[in-house]
């Protein structure tokens, strides 16, 4: 680092001059903080694994199973979302059937009632994972 001919011209565009003591002072400084980078990097890249090993441990394995277990065997929850879902897909299917109405489309083909399905489900299953995520 000391010889570097890029470090050398930063060093004294700043006016830190070769072979002095400021520019060995400046060298010193540049590269401890070189070394506490490193040291950060790896203790970041440690945490990484950690938190990954956590993440793919059974115990985390298991607190997701007993978290999802608590919700599905709950009757109320399942039957709340299931509810927000139906809500929602009718609301959809109510305000396509009307705009398509206004527009003078033909409400009663099969193609429409299959569209009116996919809306349908699609609300449905919208509204259980908005609902799902604004639990959390």
């Amino acid at each position: 680092m000391a010889n570097s001919e890029d470090v050398k011209k930063n060093l004294e565009a700043k006016g830190i001059l070769y072979n002095t003591e400021e520019y060995a002072a400046a060298i010193t400084d540049l590269a401890k903080l070189s070394m506490s980078q490193y040291a950060n990097k790896i203790e970041a890249l440690k945490n990484m694994r950690d938190q990954d090993a956590f993440y793919n441990s059974k115990e985390m394995a298991k607190a997701i199973d007993d978290i999802v277990d608590e919700i599905y065997s709950d009757p109320s929850i399942f039957a709340e979302r299931n509810r927000i879902g139906v809500e929602a897909g009718q609301k959809a299917v109510e305000e396509e059937r009307a705009r398509a109405k206004e527009a003078g489309e033909d409400i009663e083909s099969e193609e429409f009632k299959k569209h009116l399905r996919s809306i349908r489900t699609h609300a449905h299953d919208e509204a259980i994972q908005n609902h799902q995520l604004s639990a959390r």
